[in-house]
């Protein structure tokens, strides 16, 4: 990477994803993804936990909440290096989850396809303008300041028992600018110290509560 005066100019944009999340930071976060599948659909299952307002929609909305709460719980539980804040949409009606780690700011979504960024909201395009802001001279330059922030975004597909993509990556304002499929790279499989268990025995109760409690949180249930 070369230095000059105030600015930086990267050798490959990739870099900047590989050194700010190491491969068992990546392989853990792939792990997460594929458990918030299961507890999105085990959520779903288990009558006892429908009996509220979120509990009756549909897998695909509580999906992205589940990969946010196990994301928000690794890192509480210090098995990831982030720390954790929400932020909250232009009239205030949902809190979405920021994960933090140094000067990067995550945050996660599920879209349709392996090269779309995520839908439209306030938060995300004042992310990926902030991003675009930063790469310019044909996206070869990074301008530096004292305290500069790199918004980053974590994507998985919709649909499905497992994830067809999981895209790590800086989103700018027409697209990525720069994304690996963590499932396409190499990445540490975590094996278990016990017999095999089916998909459903996975996700333990007290897990489904503590997603329950996080989702009314996020959604303000109750509280209105």
């Amino acid at each position: 990477m070369l230095v000059m005066s105030d600015i930086i100019v990267p050798s490959d944009k990739k870099e900047i994803i590989l050194n700010e999340f190491s491969i068992a930071t990546r392989s853990r976060i792939i792990s997460l993804v594929q458990q918030g599948y299961i507890l999105a659909r085990e959520a779903t299952r288990h009558v006892s936990f429908l009996d509220w307002d979120l509990g009756k929609r549909h897998e695909g909305y509580l999906r992205p909440l589940a990969v946010n709460f196990l994301l928000k719980s690794d890192s509480e539980q210090g098995r990831l290096p982030f720390s954790h804040a929400y932020e909250y949409n232009k009239n205030k009606s949902h809190k979405f989850l920021v994960v933090h780690r140094g000067n990067i700011k995550l945050t996660v979504s599920q879209t349709d396809s392996l090269y779309s960024v995520a839908r439209p909201a306030i938060f995300r395009k004042r992310m990926q303008e902030s991003n675009n802001l930063r790469w310019n001279l044909f996206n070869e330059v990074l301008t530096v300041d004292e305290n500069p922030e790199l918004y980053m975004l974590l994507t998985f597909s919709s649909g499905g028992e497992s994830p067809r993509f999981i895209n790590l990556g800086l989103p700018g304002k027409n697209g990525w600018i720069e994304r690996l499929n963590l499932l396409s790279k190499p990445h540490l499989l975590e094996i278990e110290n016990q017999q095999p268990k089916e998909k459903e025995e996975v996700i333990e109760a007290e897990t489904l509560v503590n997603f329950r409690k996080f989702t009314e949180e996020v959604e303000d249930i109750g509280s209105k």
